[in-house]
């Protein structure tokens, strides 16, 4: 079964000589996260923070190391935020800031009727599964990340249907985002501080507080791709996501390095280098790691 399925993969993507490599992109909620996702080869950056002053200082870190600067804004946006955020739009834009990254269309929205000049990215929220979402989406988003429960199956025959209709990006190192909930779990602790759930079996499920005091509870084991970049390559993914949020600036560094470092040896054939690789990425996990839906697919 596994063969057949792995031919069925091979079958759709994409017939080129050599793969048409991803760039990198990193989540972080530091500027500190922003520094070393840069120097280490990131090319996009999705900073989730509510201060200005910060998203700028981090628009010029981007700038002198010739990436992107994204403003990640939160999984779900009430109207406060909304009406906090979007008069701080044409500034930013002004200061190097062209991007925003949204969960829901309400937010897109906004986005686009507060300045018009905001190039829209879609997070793993809005759900993209196929390529009839992604047709939809293209007239607004320059890229959308697929749902992170898309097996490589499924994925491979997504991006075949889609071809060029929106950039399209994989979230491939993390502890993936499980519950969101109101209550404030995570606010009494201080920047910087690790938090998490330990259930019966001894797991620890991260938290992380977001700008308007909501908590996000991840996966106890990290998702991580790493050894399947020449499958996600072939199928002419655009760009790779890690997600370094509440993991401090020396993991954003070390695992975007360990990328670029496996980016690198696709693009020469050097499929034998990412072996180890995987082993340095599990090192550096929280919990372990595992392929996730990307591999298992999904139980009926």
């Amino acid at each position: 079964a596994r063969e057949r399925v792995e031919t069925a993969i091979t079958a759709m993507e994409r017939p080129e000589s050599a793969p048409r490599l991803p760039s990198i992109s990193v989540y972080t909620d530091t500027l500190d996260g922003v520094t070393a996702a840069v120097q280490a080869g990131a090319r996009t950056v999705y900073l989730e923070v509510s201060d200005p002053g910060i998203l700028e200082e981090a628009a010029g870190v981007c700038r002198e190391g010739g990436a992107d600067l994204i403003w990640k804004w939160p999984s779900i946006t009430r109207r406060n935020f909304l009406d906090t955020a979007t008069p701080l739009l044409p500034s930013l834009y002004e200061a190097g800031i062209h991007g925003v990254m949204v969960s829901g269309m309400g937010a897109a929205d906004a986005v686009r009727h507060a300045e018009p000049r905001m190039t829209l990215y879609g997070a793993a929220g809005l759900n993209v599964w196929n390529h009839r979402t992604a047709a939809e989406l293209a007239p607004l988003f320059l890229r959308c990340t697929v749902s992170p429960e898309l097996p490589a199956a499924d994925l491979a025959g997504f991006t075949a249907s889609a071809g060029d209709t929106l950039e399209l990006e994989v979230l491939v190192q993390g502890n993936v985002e499980a519950l969101v909930t109101e209550d404030r779990l995570a606010a009494a602790v201080g920047a910087g501080r690790f938090m998490g759930l330990r259930d019966g079996r001894n797991r620890i499920f991260p938290l992380r507080c977001d700008g308007e005091g909501r908590t996000y509870i991840a996966n106890a084991v990290e998702t991580s791709l790493i050894d399947h970049l020449p499958r996600i390559a072939g199928m002419g993914i655009d760009a790779v996501a890690i997600d370094a949020r509440g993991r401090g600036h020396r993991y954003a560094a070390e695992m975007t390095q360990l990328y670029r470092t496996a980016i690198d040896a696709v693009g020469r054939g050097d499929v034998h280098a990412l072996p180890a690789l995987k082993d340095e990425a599990r090192r550096r996990a929280l919990g372990g790691i595992t392929g996730g839906h990307f591999v298992r697919g999904i139980e009926e």
